[in-house]
């Protein structure tokens, strides 16, 4: 189910990096967003609206030298 999963959230637009974990957690996703909102919309509406996620977890990241802010 992990490769099914990963499959489905390499197709969201924002997802920039993905990878199949042993330990803790199954899965890691780095999502790249111009603002946080947009960031907790991908998480809320695309990520956990997929089918056999049980539980996520969202670290935050900011590079306050980025051309983003």
């Amino acid at each position: 189910k992990e490769k099914e999963v990963l499959e489905k959230l390499r197709k969201i637009k924002n997802v920039t990096e993905s990878f199949e974990l042993y330990g803790d957690y199954d899965i890691v996703v780095k999502v790249e967003t111009e603002e946080k909102e947009r960031l907790q919309a991908i998480i809320m509406q695309q990520v956990r609206s997929i089918e056999d996620i049980g539980n996520t977890s969202t670290n935050y990241v900011f590079d306050p030298s980025s051309s983003y802010l």
